[in-house]
């Protein structure tokens, strides 16, 4: 049976009927001049997608997202009319920061678990660096269950932690993951400014 509510950050484990749903930790995010909120591991690394950052693809006018572009181009387009409302610069889809973000919604997916913790232990940052993407600042948000875009942005504007992250002006690309499996689909936004 399918949940309706979705799962921001971390799954919801019923362990009976008066569990609570607990609060979900706060969005990841790494700048040069802070410390990572990671710790480094020593698992060898899995094979990654080859370097490249390719080239933005541009939200659309229009009051509704466009189909061209799937459910990348729908989330980023919906993303960037709450940071334009916010008074933030729009974000470009980048096809690195897409293929980091859609191998850790793959592995989520398979892992059945909601984590910023990847693949041998990675963390977003070396996956965004794995991909070809050379950043400056970057955040990742991550989400199960909802079905579409529009659920997708709205768990993450009704939870404020996430919202600060999302309308971070300094971010300037965007990159959008999407797996299905139990409990999904199983959402990845990487956001980073380049160095």
């Amino acid at each position: 049976m399918r949940h309706s509510v979705p799962a921001v950050a971390l799954l919801l484990a019923l362990a009976g009927p008066a569990a609570a749903a607990p609060a979900p930790p706060p969005p990841w995010q790494y700048a040069p001049s802070a410390p990572p909120a990671w710790s480094p591991s020593a698992v060898p690394q899995w094979p990654s997608p080859g370097p490249g950052n390719g080239a933005p693809a541009r939200p659309g006018p229009g009051s509704r997202p466009r189909e061209r572009g799937g459910f990348r181009g729908a989330l980023i387009e919906l993303l960037n009319r709450e940071r334009h409302n916010a008074g933030c610069p729009a974000v470009h889809g980048r096809r690195a920061l897409d293929r980091a973000a859609q191998d850790h919604s793959a592995f989520m997916a398979h892992a059945q678990r909601l984590s910023h913790t990847g693949r041998a232990g990675s963390d977003p940052g070396r996956r965004i660096t794995r991909a070809g993407y050379r950043f400056g600042r970057a955040g990742e948000e991550i989400v199960a269950g909802p079905r579409t875009p529009g659920g997708v942005v709205r768990a993450w504007m009704g939870s404020p932690p996430h919202r600060r992250s999302l309308l971070t002006c300094a971010f300037r690309d965007a990159g959008v993951g999407r797996s299905e499996g139990a409990r999904g689909p199983w959402w990845t936004l990487l956001l980073a400014v380049p160095r």
